[in-house]
């Protein structure tokens, strides 16, 4: 049985005769479960409802996964609706459906006779691309132009293929497509790369990625995405690093602030935390803050056990020797009052401590040993081999 036949009778009535042979008897099951859907589209036929034929026919191939419908729906639209196209695509359905040798050698077949339409007004086009995940379409991007790689049909003339994938540099290529020739379209889509712009406040300033210097800033590199390490050094002056994250496409600026090293060999730079002309000040402060803290003390405590004892008072009140209105009245004056001396005790007392605290801090700023210094630099805590920006 030759194609050829399909053009001259009833598509459905053929597809039925042609792949019963070739179905697995669960698929023959299908076919009866679709009955309904596979008559009702013979009827939109019959009254050259094709469209509607068609949609019934998706519509049969969705309940069933049976292949044969969508030979049914690539007929329609290459005898029918004259749309060769549309019935190439649902070829490809049809094939990459087929579960047998039987239906995949049928495909062929079909696949032979929609191309000896399409090639009277269309150009074959083979478009492959890099990444495999990259998204295609055909002349500009909307939903209607999206292809996908393969083989694309399109009309003769000037044309372009647009490729787009995550992290990567967009891509377009331009194409003639020329009646009765084929065309072969490759996209190799570059890994988008994030730059890095490094500058400072010190000539002859070396920056490095990592362990590879790049340049004296101000510099400019392009790096692939992900976290680097910057590193910007100069001669006297403390090294800085930071560590940076790069997207694709990113473009970042750094600027490093470069701090002179101490000039004195074999010493480092110290931070002063107190002059000899403050001592005096400090030690006469000490004194007072430590008077200030002994009385808070002492009268925070006073006021505590008063409020101790008026809540021990009132604990004590009997009811029945009262009576019940002279109780409540005594009971909340005292719980009343013993609360309120007791916060402030608490509150002095907070009072006295931080005093004392104070006092102690004073003493030890005017003590007579010296000049108290935090060293810095090689070997101390804090800032010693670098510093970030």
């Amino acid at each position: 049985m030759h194609l050829s036949m399909y053009s001259r009778v009833v598509p459905v009535v053929l597809a039925a005769v042609l792949l019963a042979g070739s179905l697995p008897p669960a698929a023959l099951a299908q076919v009866v479960d679709t009955e309904a859907l596979k008559k009702k589209a013979e009827e939109q036929i019959r009254s050259r409802l094709y469209r509607d034929a068609v949609a019934t026919y998706l519509r049969a191939y969705d309940a069933s996964k049976d292949e044969k419908f969508l030979f049914n729906v690539s007929i329609l639209f290459l005898k029918t609706l004259d749309d060769p196209l549309s019935a190439w695509k649902y070829a490809v359905r049809f094939k990459e459906a087929a579960k047998s040798e039987a239906t995949r050698a049928h495909a062929d077949q079909l696949f032979r006779m929609v191309e000896e339409i399409l090639v009277r007004k269309r150009v074959k086009v083979a478009v492959s691309a890099t990444p495999s995940d990259t998204s295609l379409w055909l002349d500009y991007k909307s939903p209607q132009t999206e292809v996908k790689a393969g083989i694309v049909w399109v009309k003769p003339g000037a044309h372009k293929i647009i490729g787009w994938s995550d992290g990567h540099v967009s891509q377009e290529k331009p194409f003639t497509a020329t009646l009765g020739a084929t065309a072969a379209v490759n996209l190799s889509l570059a890994r988008a790369l994030a730059t890095i712009r490094v500058s400072s406040n010190i000539r002859d300033t070396s920056v490095y990625v990592g362990t590879e210097k790049i340049g004296l800033a101000p510099v400019r590199k392009q790096l692939k995405p992900g976290t680097y390490r910057i590193r910007a050094e100069a001669p006297g002056y403390r090294p800085l690093e930071n560590e940076v994250t790069l997207k694709a496409g990113d473009t970042r600026s750094l600027k490093a602030k470069l701090v002179l090293l101490s000039k004195t060999a074999g010493t480092s730079p110290a931070i002063t935390l107190a002059k000899k002309g403050q001592k005096d000040g400090y030690r006469k402060g000490a004194y007072a803050t430590f008077a200030i803290g002994g009385a808070s003390l002492a009268t925070g405590v006073v006021l505590a056990v008063l409020g101790y004892l008026d809540i021990k008072e009132a604990g004590g009140l009997s009811r029945s020797e009262l009576g019940d209105t002279a109780y409540e009245s005594k009971f909340y004056s005292l719980r009343d009052s013993g609360q309120a001396k007791g916060y402030a005790g608490y509150g002095v007392l907070g009072v006295g401590v931080a005093a004392l605290g104070t006092g102690i801090i004073l003493w030890v700023l005017s003590d007579d040993k010296g000049t108290a210094v935090i060293p810095s630099g090689p070997g101390g805590p804090g800032l010693t081999a670098s510093m970030r920006w």
